[in-house]
């Protein structure tokens, strides 16, 4: 039984931009990328509803919108990284990140919203057809794949150390299909003459929408009631920590986000008497900040009594 004598130690990671390697020119740079992306995006959206609305075509505002979700996703990312960058407060002892949890949520919910509104039109338009003006229609959509690559780029160089930038890089990606799939309906209406393949496009671009969607909602409620980050795989975390700590016993190990790139951890350690405490200390902060990419680390460990443990192990075990 450990006696209350503890010792603990509360580590941060210092690794620039969240825990991923990168110093103040690749926080300066990644600024620029976001801020790049977001003005096209701006830009993009803008052309799109414009065209879409005067063109009748219900799969490029859907485009549109899917941007503006993409935008929001883009300013919710930046936040992050800004967010991660203050530190916290007497009042706000945990800092601001978990706001962009809150965020994400919204950001979700608003683009389902939307999405909704234009499924509802698509579905009408499917029974009387609007006759659309494709050539412009091709233009924006031809626009969007270009918009969606060139945002895209500035990440490329980061993705390599930071999984954030490399999921923005395939979503952005990912967007540019579903423009080509508009610049393609847009074009069999052109040569066809068939209005209806335009709003039976936009049934697909919003499934592909709420695709995207879908996860990221459940992932962020998820992340807002305290759970387990989904890329954290608890028990092989808690299996390599119990081997690194060994003679000495993990007896607890938590795991939550701070923010949507944040994570944070806090561990208790039972240990004989005698036991390095540093070493302990040290072990498992680098397993856990090197190894899972968690960015702060809280660990305490206890000491028992060596003579108390072998009486215990007796009790529990007696002999025949």
């Amino acid at each position: 039984m450990a006696n209350g004598h503890t010792a603990t130690q509360h580590g941060h990671a210092h690794h620039g931009h969240s825990h991923h390697g990168h110093g103040h020119n690749g926080q300066g740079t990644l600024d620029q990328a976001f801020r790049w992306s977001v003005l096209l995006n701006a830009a993009l959206v803008a052309i799109q509803l414009s065209v879409g609305w005067r063109s009748h075509s219900t799969a490029l505002v859907a485009d549109a919108l899917h941007n503006l979700g993409d935008i929001s996703g883009l300013l919710l990312s930046w936040a992050a990284l800004w967010f991660s960058r203050r530190p916290a407060s007497s009042r706000f002892p945990f800092g601001f990140g978990r706001v962009t949890v809150h965020a994400a949520i919204l950001n979700c919910a608003l683009v389902l919203v939307a999405i909704g509104v234009v499924l509802y039109e698509a579905s009408s338009r499917l029974v009387e057809p609007l006759v659309l003006d494709a050539p412009p229609v091709m233009i924006a959509a031809a626009l969007g794949i270009a918009v969606n690559f060139f945002s895209a780029v500035p990440f490329f160089r980061h993705q390599a150390g930071d999984v954030g930038a490399r999921a923005i890089v395939l979503h952005l990606l990912a967007d540019a299909g579903i423009s080509a799939g508009v610049l393609v309906s847009a074009i069999l209406v052109y040569f066809t003459g068939e209005n209806w393949i335009d709003p039976a496009v936009t049934l697909l671009v919003a499934a592909a929408v709420i695709r995207s969607v879908w996860h990221p909602l459940r992932e962020a409620i998820a992340l807002s009631l305290d759970a387990i980050p989904e890329e954290l795989n608890a028990d092989a975390i808690r299996a390599e920590l119990a081997t690194a700590v060994a003679p000495a016993k993990l007896t607890q190990l938590r795991l939550w986000a701070r923010s949507t790139t944040q994570r944070a951890a806090t561990v208790r350690i039972d240990a004989l008497r005698g036991t390095e405490p540093n070493a302990l200390l040290e072990q498992v902060k680098h397993i856990l900040e090197h190894h899972h990419s968690v960015d702060e680390v809280v660990t305490e460990v206890r000491w028992s009594d060596p003579d108390a443990a072998q009486a215990d192990n007796a009790h529990a075990h007696p002999t025949l």
